[in-house]
């Protein structure tokens, strides 16, 4: 005679099975179809971790919470929805992080209904999940909890779910059917859609790479698409006025994009990594391109830049496909790694005569063209301040820039190796010329240093090797340690009156120098304040 499943479940609970394994008492598991699971291999640690067939439960103030698997190779789990233990039911309520991490044949998995709640990374790297039916009362689910289910197509949003984290599908490049309950309080999904949205705002926070983005939707949510790889074209519709942070990041197949006028913000790493995205143009109401934007878009050849942008961020660091770019008046701020690594850019045009509309907070930032190797020549528009650090670090092929008179600080390294420079113009406006600003400037013949210098820092021309003539004027006042080492084409420099200190191996390896000019009747200051070595060098003229 055979029993009902739920007849012998209720005589289970009041005579439960005994367990094995460390502790001995007794216990029992079953599903949300009270039907019993493996209660003969259920194993006790502490009375706080089950074991029960390949899961590990982990009990906190009577919550139970699936932890991790005991077996990673299994095709398909069996997740209790309670257990009873010493006179008490524990309720199965959580998947812990990781839990089920690096479950590569596990091919299917429903969620019991008692889940509330799956953690970050529950489900990270399956790749062979095909098929997950959540719990028609989960609620949460927490980032990267499905990441890289390269085999996973199709999910249904249950009505309970109304927490998403950013990025819970990252890298399913299979995912192709997004549908939400209808009865879902937070989120919808138009017809045919493929997207998550959410109510009141209008956000997309969701898609898939067969997304269409319905009208009405009024932004773009951070990570919404997040390495969507298969994802080849995107058309955003009119109404969309922010496109949020990492929204595209990683779409590796993106090849076109259709930006609306009406979007006015673009966050930061929007569109990082879309490496076959070749051209796009940025709407008129953009006035700032935030960090990372573009960054490592390969193929990126064209763009085009409204009228009315303000400031460039790191928007276009590491875009190895950039050959020119044409930048607006209104351009003020070209910010830290704008164009950092951008290894093609030959040409860079500041439109309206170079002349920047507002320079109340204008500058070129740190690492702005840094390795922009084949940049020829440059035309710094009047209105900017300051050359950041490292700004046009490792341009190796630049050999013309101009610098207008209302800059005012150069900071270190700011030329450092742009070693077909020959010679350079610093204007009369600059008072500060930073650390090491010509280092490894392997072919600069000529420099001029203006009267508003005071003082010449450590390192700043060293290396210099065909440094033949170099102006100090009156006003210098101090030459820092170090500052002309292995310039070994300099055979004579004159030092003005004004000076007041000098540092230590300031010509250190400068063979060919045989002459230090000093003004009349000033040896015996220049002995104090030079090392001895080089006393033998100085003549008064």
């Amino acid at each position: 005679m055979v029993l009902n499943k739920n007849i012998l479940c209720i005589f289970l609970l009041f005579f439960p099975v005994i367990c094995t394994g460390k502790n001995k008492e007794r216990a029992l598991a079953i599903d949300d179809k009270c039907c019993i699971i493996n209660s003969d291999s259920i194993r006790i640690d502490n009375d706080s971790v089950f074991i029960i067939g390949n899961l590990k439960y982990k009990q906190t103030d009577g919550i139970l919470e699936v932890v991790e698997t005991e077996r990673d190779d299994c095709r398909e789990y069996h997740i209790a929805s309670k257990i009873k233990y010493k006179g008490k039911k524990y309720i199965v309520k959580r998947i812990g992080e990781y839990a089920f991490k690096n479950c590569r044949n596990l091919k299917r998995i429903k969620i019991p209904n008692q889940i509330e709640v799956i953690g970050s990374n529950a489900f990270s790297c399956c790749e062979s999940l095909e098929n997950i039916t959540l719990s028609k009362n989960i609620r949460e689910i927490d980032c990267f909890a499905f990441s890289l289910c390269k085999s996973l197509s199709t999910i249904f949003i249950p009505k309970k779910l109304t927490n998403i984290a950013k990025s819970i599908f990252s890298n399913c490049d299979n995912l192709c059917s997004i549908v939400v309950s209808k009865d879902n309080p937070v989120f919808y999904s138009h017809a045919n859609s493929n997207a998550v949205i959410e109510k009141g705002t209008d956000r997309l926070v969701l898609g898939c790479r067969n997304t269409k983005i319905p009208y009405g939707v009024k932004s773009i949510g951070a990570f919404a698409f997040d390495n969507c790889r298969r994802l080849d074209s995107i058309n955003i519709p009119e109404g969309v006025t922010q496109i949020g942070r990492g929204a595209f990041c990683g779409c590796w197949d993106l090849k076109k994009v259709s930006l609306p006028q009406s979007i006015v913000s673009i966050e930061s790493g929007a569109f990082e990594e879309c490496a076959k995205l070749k051209d796009i143009t940025i709407p008129n109401g953009v006035k700032i391109l935030n960090g990372k934007v573009f960054c490592r878009c390969m193929s990126l050849k064209g763009i085009s830049l409204p009228e009315g942008l303000t400031t460039i961020k790191g928007a276009f660091k590491c875009c190895t496909g950039l050959q020119k770019i044409t930048l607006p008046q209104t351009v003020m701020n070209i910010g830290d790694y704008a164009f950092y690594g951008c290894d093609s850019l030959r040409e860079v045009y500041w439109a309206h005569n170079g002349k920047m509309e507002d320079p109340e907070e204008a500058r070129i930032g740190n690492m702005a063209f840094y390795m922009c190797e084949n940049l020829r020549n440059i035309t710094i528009p009047d209105g900017v301040k300051q050359i950041g650090q490292n700004a046009f670090s490792g341009c190796l092929n630049l050999k013309e820039i101009v610098i207008p008179n209302s800059v005012t600080n150069i900071m270190n390294c700011a030329f450092q190796r742009c070693e077909s420079l020959e010679e350079f113009d610093i204007p009369e406006s600059v008072t500060n010329i930073g650390l090491a600003t010509f280092f490894l400037c392997k072919r600069l013949k000529k420099v001029s240093i203006p009267a508003s210098v005071t003082t010449i820092k450590r390192a700043t021309f060293s290396c210099c090797f065909n440094l033949t003539e170099i102006n100090i004027p009156e006003g210098v006042e101090t030459i820092e340690n170090n500052a002309f080492p292995r310039c070994e084409s300099l055979e004579e420099i004159a030092f003005p009156k004004s000076l007041s200190q000098i540092g230590k191996n300031i010509f250190i390896n400068c063979q060919n120098l045989k002459r230090i000019i000093i003004p009349k009747g000033s040896r015996q200051k220049f002995e104090k304040l030079l090392e001895e070595k080089y006393h033998h060098l100085l003549i008064e003229k």
